[in-house]
């Protein structure tokens, strides 16, 4: 186990050692130590028995009238089966930020922790950063998935021959793996865009559409194609991620359905951004995706990206005092398309469109 810059606890004993950090057995009266795991990026190796994973942490950390402490961070790690059971093979945690609740990510932020004295590691770290208002990116353990993969090919002799009786059984659970897959696949695409986004890495989110794909964001309107999607996406930020900018882009509940064909499908999200600039600004936002998605050969890619803003808010004042309005076109950046609907956001009431029925009243 490896959280922020504490080093390397190696061993359930030295685990259990090393989360005295954190507290004792069982959470105390006054205590509140939430901590939020979402957006996985899972990925299970050919033999079954080896997964990596990608996700992230949402922390909620405090004492009743004394302090409360946000933090965000990203997991990179690693899982093993043994004798059929899954078990965690490494687990690294890399802080993006930690902050006071009441002064937020712009006015003030906790340095990632570090190598304790009172509970010393075995190991020291294996990487050295910072985080916010440093800049760092974790290490992916996936290509880009909009990048060509190697296409597995069968050994010879290895087709079984499938008896009649047990074919429809055969196809019927085989179209139900495949659309499965299929779904992981999808949910895996779009939690990848939001970890490029986090780290305004333009080039990489841009590959992942199709190459007649569209953007929409807010009420800015339609860019159409992939070169149309990187310039958008570099006009918020040209100079990437820079000292003391937070852009987190929180992805979470996805509702996917593939088409019957297996070549398109839709999918909606809700999205949290936590955005500033150190000692400058901080703001929260949070609305909807309504995505389109089309598979080019065996890669699948975001044919339309549909971002429904729902509220915007400095963060001091928060959305009980204050909304920003919603976007619309620049006159000196104008999108290919006019937006494809016409809203505002909160405090007005808008429902972005569902892609889905009522699964229960199928209306």
């Amino acid at each position: 186990m490896e959280i922020s810059q504490r080093g390397i606890y190696v061993g359930r004993k030295s685990i259990m050692r090393a989360w005295e950090l954190f507290g004792p057995q069982n959470i105390e009266r006054n205590h509140l130590h939430n901590h939020v795991q979402m957006q996985p990026v899972i990925h299970v190796a050919p033999d079954g028995q080896h997964a990596s994973v990608r996700s992230r942490a949402l922390s909620q950390l405090g004492t009743f009238g004394s302090v409360g402490v946000w933090g965000d961070s990203v997991y990179e790690n690693e899982l093993i089966k043994e004798e059929c059971v899954w078990k965690i093979k490494k687990d690294h945690l890399y802080t993006t930020f930690f902050a006071p609740y009441d002064t937020g990510w712009a006015m003030d932020a906790r340095p990632a922790p570090k190598v304790s004295d009172k509970v010393p590691p075995d190991r020291s770290p294996s990487e050295t950063y910072e985080s916010f208002p440093g800049i760092y990116i974790p290490p992916f353990h996936y290509r880009n998935p909009a990048a060509d993969r190697s296409v597995a090919v069968m050994p010879e002799g290895g087709a079984v021959p499938i008896p009649e009786e047990l074919r429809t059984t055969y196809v019927r659970i085989s179209d139900k793996v495949q659309r499965i897959e299929d779904e992981s696949d999808i949910e895996n695409l779009q939690r990848i865009y939001g970890f490029y986004v986090d780290k305004q890495l333009w080039k990489e989110a841009a590959e992942l559409f199709a190459d007649d794909g569209t953007l929409e964001i807010g009420g800015q309107g339609v860019f159409a194609g992939k070169p149309r999607v990187f310039e958008y996406l570099v006009r918020i930020s040209p100079r990437s991620l820079t000292r003391g900018k937070l852009f987190n882009h929180i992805q979470l509940q996805p509702i996917v359905d593939v088409a019957p064909d297996g070549k398109t499908a839709k999918g909606r999200w809700r999205f949290l951004n936590e955005l500033g600039e150190y000692t400058k600004s901080a703001s929260w936002g949070g609305g909807i995706y309504e995505n389109e998605y089309v598979k080019v050969g065996t890669i699948r890619k975001i044919k339309t990206l549909h971002a429904y803003s729902r509220f915007c808010t400095p963060y001091a004042e928060g959305w009980g005092r204050r909304a920003l309005p919603g976007t619309r076109p620049e006159k000196n950046f104008l999108p290919d398309r006019p937006p494809t609907v016409s809203y505002d956001p909160y405090p007005a009431t808008f429902v972005a469109p569902l892609h889905y029925k009522n699964p229960v009243t199928e209306r």
